[in-house]
């Protein structure tokens, strides 16, 4: 069918509402709409996900700073094994309207290409996005690959989307997190 990106949606088991996320398809059409609707890569929504996901961003609000996104991701975050990268993408309210895995990698290393960020942000057009990554070690600290990736996606990102910002890159450990936003970007 095509790449797969992963959204947020709540569900409720008993008493509780708890956050999940689902998959939604990025179709590439057919030659022949291609060739009758151009060569145009199309985002295929499930309407009552998409409406769970805006219902999740209404109950959490506005994403007033990294302890409220850490309390939206820890746990999803702190079970891996292994270093996976996320993006979450904001509205113009600082709502998250979406959360899309980039990158699995190994238990000390994960690897992205820019690009794949650029792709994303093309493809759902957010007002603002946050980087967040997991460190299977649990130690939250920053490593100078994780520094000089910051740094690079915030320069480029003004570059190439001056009206999507980088809001913040949120490392998770266990029981811990690092926001660079909070650390003015060190």
């Amino acid at each position: 069918m095509g790449k797969l990106a992963k959204v947020l949606y709540e569900e409720n088991s008993g008493s509780a509402a708890v956050v999940r996320t689902t998959e939604v398809a990025v179709v590439t059409p057919a030659p022949e709409v291609a060739a009758s609707h151009g060569p145009f890569t199309q985002v295929v929504r499930d309407p009552a996900k998409y409406q769970a996901s805006l219902a999740i961003a209404e109950r959490i609000g506005k994403i007033k700073g990294s302890q409220q996104v850490y309390n939206l991701i820890h746990e999803v975050m702190e079970q891996e094994n292994r270093e996976v990268v996320y993006i979450l993408c904001l509205n113009m309210h600082l709502q998250v309207v979406e959360w899309e895995e980039l990158a699995r990698g190994s238990k000390s290393h994960v690897g992205f290409e820019l690009e794949d960020v650029w792709q994303l942000l093309a493809l759902t057009r957010p007002h603002g996005y946050i980087l967040a990554h997991c460190h299977p070690s649990g130690d939250a600290r920053p490593s100078k690959a994780d520094i000089e990736l910051t740094h690079e996606l915030r320069r480029k990102s003004k570059q190439l989307f001056p009206h999507t910002a980088l809001c913040d890159h949120i490392i998770v450990g266990q029981k811990s997190y690092y926001s660079f936003a909070d650390q003015k970007w060190r």
